[in-house]
């Protein structure tokens, strides 16, 4: 039974080879000039401009795009940044992330990231802030801002 098998099979795989031998032979005539033309034709039909394509999309957009199209924002506040650590080592020291920055800033005591703005005491769970110009304080906790409304927030850095 094999041996018929092999026997039906060898000329049935000896034909398809053929066939497809002959289907798919490429005559050895070749002709550059109409090569060039042809392709320099298609060159000239596909004139796109990459740069606007790539434009559209948004990981592509120039920062001039971007900075054009941003609303300007409210006037920023020093309860506007979130402390995220506070070292209670010497020199203490805090981290925290101010809006419109990516990346966290490190501040010690008589330091700021806002104008007018320095930090006057570190405690273990807060900070106390004192604007330079009419020396109202505000206490900021860890992860959360919260405003003194008590009579310490008007206090004069002087009278304490």
């Amino acid at each position: 039974m094999n041996k018929s098998l092999i026997i039906f099979c060898l000329p049935l795989l000896l034909f398809i080879t053929i066939i497809s031998v002959l289907t798919n032979y490429q005559s050895g005539q070749y002709n550059a000039e109409e090569r060039k033309e042809a392709s320099s034709t298609i060159r000239e039909q596909i004139n796109v401009n990459w740069k606007t394509v790539l434009a559209v999309l948004p990981q592509y957009k120039s920062k001039q795009a971007e900075i054009s199209t941003v609303v300007p924002s409210k006037e920023v506040h020093i309860s506007d940044s979130t402390i995220i650590a506070i070292v209670a080592d010497t020199p203490r020291s805090i981290l925290l992330v101010a809006p419109e920055q990516q990346a966290p800033i490190q501040l010690t005591e008589d330091e700021g990231w806002l104008a007018n703005w320095k930090i006057n005491t570190i405690l273990p769970d807060s900070v106390i802030w004192i604007n330079t110009d009419n020396q109202q304080t505000y206490e900021q906790s860890l992860f959360r801002n919260s405003q003194n409304d008590d009579e310490n927030s008007t206090s004069s850095k002087s009278g304490k």
